[in-house]
């Protein structure tokens, strides 16, 4: 009686997915953390680009709105200081101070640096994106350390995002963190919003003077 013959060996190398080398643990952490931080400046340049363009709006609206007020109050008044000349003058001296302090806030500059630093962050990330595509065998630790160095440098090239960017940069996570991640990111719009929204409060009380003094012209 004949033997049956063994079974044939197994090929266990193209059954077994090879395991990840350090390269490649270190590239997929790296471009998560890259990608986050992108985004996170992406939003921050935004936030800057748009409050600043809101407030030379709000300042040029209020300062047309402050002379308009002084010379229709000279124009009307038959008393030598009358309460339009008051609140014109306030009005001009709290547009004066803002003028000031969005001046040194500097929104355009920092704007275009965080823009610039968001752009070569983006850079890298996509840089590590493709090492783990082609695998991550195929980069060298002299390669891993290029791309943490060129990371570096795109974050010196501006300021750093705020914490509130970051929470409305972030991924929602599943499971038990989905909650308390949603609540930080409602959080962080709703306070960024409330600070976006002064301008254009001061714009809508200018236009609204500016209505005001129109009315009573027409009477």
């Amino acid at each position: 009686m004949k033997r049956p013959k063994p079974a044939a060996k197994l090929e266990l190398d193209h059954e077994l997915p090879p395991e990840p080398s350090p390269s490649d643990e270190w590239l997929k952490s790296f471009e998560r953390r890259t990608y986050l931080t992108f985004v996170s400046r992406a939003r921050a340049s935004e936030r800057l680009a748009l409050r600043g363009m809101l407030w030379m709006i709000s300042l040029s609206v209020a300062s047309a709105t402050a002379v308009c007020a002084s010379v229709y109050s000279l124009a009307s008044s038959t008393r030598p200081v009358s309460n339009s000349d008051v609140g014109a003058a306030l009005f001009s001296v709290i547009t004066l101070v803002l003028s000031l302090i969005v001046a040194v806030l500097k929104y355009e500059s920092r704007s275009r640096d965080l823009f610039h630093s968001f752009r070569a962050i983006q850079k890298v990330s996509s840089e590590a994106e493709v090492w783990q595509v082609r695998g991550g065998k195929l980069a060298t630790q002299h390669d891993c350390l290029n791309l943490n160095a060129s990371y570096q440098d795109a974050l010196d090239k501006s300021e750093n995002h705020t914490p509130l960017d970051f929470y409305r940069a972030m991924t929602i996570r599943e499971g038990d963190n989905e909650a308390r991640d949603r609540k930080l990111q409602n959080e962080a719009r709703f306070r960024q919003g409330l600070l976006t929204a002064l301008p254009i409060l001061i714009t809508l009380a200018s236009l609204l003077w500016l209505g005001k003094i129109a009315l009573d012209l027409l009477r």
